[in-house]
Order: C-alpha cells, then sequence, then structure tokens
C-alpha cells in the first residue's frame, strides 16, 4: 500500500528519484588513492594505464592479473554503466607480476585471505581479490596465482535526491542489486550523511571492510560513523564470518540508532537483523540480487 493506504499492483513503482551524474565528486582523493593501487602494477602495465587510458582513470573499476594471460583494466561507461575490458599489455603474466602484490599479503592476512580470499588495501577503499592456487606450497598455503584489484571510490552526494524521504524517517532501507552496482558506495553516503546529525549514533559493521577501508583507521568517507570491522579466518577447512555476532556487538555494546551492513547473505546475519529490527533500531543493509522477488524466492534471505 502507498502512504494514502491505497493498494497497489505487485511491480507499480510507487516513487522514483531522478539522481544527478556525481562521477567527479572528490576525484583528488579518488585519484590519490589510485595513485596507491597503481604503484603496484608491473610497470609496462602502469605505464600503458597512465599513458593510453589517462582520460579514463577516473571511470577505471579492475585491474586483474592472472599467471599466463594479459593484464586487463575494466572501465566503467560513464553513460550507461556497461563494463568494457582493455588489454594492457599484449604479453601473458609472470610470477613475477604477481609478487609485486606479495607485501599486500603478508602474514598479519594470511588467516583473512585464506577464508575470504580478499583482503583491502590500508588507506584506501580498493580491494584485491587473489586467485589462489589448487596446490599448497611447502609452507602449506597455496600461492597466490592471479589478482583482481577492485577500485573503490568515494562518490559524495549521491543520495541526496533521497532527502527528506529517507533521511527523516526511522524505516529501515535495503538495497538490492547486483555485484558492482554501487550498493556499497551508497552504504558509505548513508553513514556519512546519517553520522552528521549529532542525535545519530551511526554504527558501521564491515563484513569485509569494504565501506570503510581496511586499516586500524576508518576510512574518511563514512564520516563520523562509528566503525566495526568484521573478522574472517578458517577453520576446520570451513570459512568463518563473524559478521552475525559483530552485529550483535553494535546493539549491546555501541546503543546505535543506525547500523550500517552490507552482503547479508546467512540465517545468522538474517537473524541478527531480525532482532535488531525488534530493538526498534534502524537498518539500513545491502544484499546481491536483480529484483524484489528474487529475493523474496530465496528461503535464506525471503525474511528480509
Amino acid at each position: 500500500r502507498d502512504r494514502s493506504g491505497d493498494l497497489k499492483q505487485p511491480g507499480q513503482i510507487l516513487r522514483s528519484w531522478t539522481v544527478q551524474d556525481l562521477s567527479r565528486n572528490r576525484d583528488a582523493q579518488n585519484l590519490r588513492e589510485l595513485e596507491t593501487l597503481l604503484l603496484q602494477l608491473p610497470e609496462p602495465v602502469r605505464r600503458r594505464l597512465q599513458e593510453q587510458f589517462s582520460d579514463r582513470l577516473r571511470d577505471l573499476n579492475e585491474i586483474y592479473l592472472q599467471l599466463g594471460r594479459w593484464p586487463e583494466a575494466v572501465f566503467a561507461d560513464t553513460a550507461t554503466g556497461k563494463l568494457q575490458r582493455e588489454a594492457l599489455a599484449q604479453v601473458n603474466c609472470e610470477q613475477s607480476d604477481i609478487a609485486l602484490f606479495a607485501k599486500m599479503f603478508s602474514q598479519t592476512h594470511t588467516s583473512s585471505l585464506l577464508a575470504t580470499r580478499r583482503i583491502g588495501i590500508d588507506g584506501t577503499l580498493h580491494r584485491l581479490s587473489v586467485i589462489l592456487s589448487h596446490r599448497d606450497a611447502a609452507d602449506g598455503i597455496p600461492p597466490v596465482i592471479g589478482v583482481t584489484a577492485r577500485v573503490g571510490k568515494t562518490v559524495e552526494g549521491m543520495v541526496d535526491a533521497l532527502v527528506p524521504d529517507l533521511f527523516s524517517c526511522t524505516e529501515s532501507l535495503l538495497l538490492i542489486g547486483r555485484p558492482n552496482s554501487g550498493k556499497t558506495t551508497c552504504l558509505r553516503e548513508f553513514a556519512r550523511r546519517l553520522s552528521e546529525d549529532k542525535k545519530n549514533i551511526v554504527v558501521v559493521v564491515d563484513k569485509t571492510c569494504e565501506i570503510g577501508g581496511d586499516g586500524t583507521i576508518p576510512h574518511p568517507a563514512i564520516g563520523n560513523a562509528r566503525w566495526l570491522p568484521v573478522e574472517s579466518f578458517k577453520k576446520d577447512g570451513q570459512a568463518i564470518n563473524l559478521q552475525a555476532e559483530r552485529m550483535r556487538e553494535a546493539v549491546e555494546n555501541q546503543s546505535p540508532h543506525v547500523v550500517i551492513v552490507d552482503e547479508i547473505s546467512t540465517i545468522a546475519e538474517v537473524e541478527a537483523i531480525r532482532t535488531m529490527s525488534q530493538r526498534g533500531i534502524r537498518i539500513i543493509a545491502a544484499v546481491h540480487g536483480n529484483t524484489l522477488p528474487m529475493l523474496l524466492h530465496d528461503p535464506q534471505r525471503a525474511p528480509l
């Protein structure tokens, strides 16, 4: 039903917002953080990116390197959002190229890396997803044979069109979208904008350390929101992520008005959200999916 109480037909759009193109907001900071990532690339790859794609660096979405494959960059079309691959060198990647990222795969990241196969780059919003060999090395840890670097960006103002409809209410919000559709970027903006209100205690529970970054200090993109990074590890061959536990911790220890969470995927996380909702806490969460009906047909996440 809409606000007047009238029954609406399934699939009918109740309200839409026009969002202006804000892809150039915070360009200076985004480009500085991009330079941190580019410095880890093989010199020929970095040179080709900076020389032949200098006008498209703002739209760089991913960099892909794997043994025996040409290195690639993936750019987002500013008009349509569609992705396009571009070869960065016509020569296969070697182990020495992958080794340039080795210092990011330090021992402090080993348990998390084995559990999730991805880590963040300290001080930035970038993420490295690794491809591990199916064969263990002498130390029992499988070697890295490929890297996909996801470029994280801050886009201020992207949720302003929803004001005051969403910022002035106390209802929870669920973002549904495909991977790489901008859900996490939206969550950062919700954290920043909502935490500007000194009457709000906003807590970000960061499952993959993509909302607030992967360092010990939260990225300024989340404003004054409190940040609870979630640890991941492997136990008895199973990947363990403690997001559900950290969500409960946020409620019990931080007394939040708003909790922001990303990538809700397990029954335990859905139940944690149910518990928070019953306690009157506003939740802003994101899940992977194409449409609401598809989500409703997922037994694990349908209660959302």
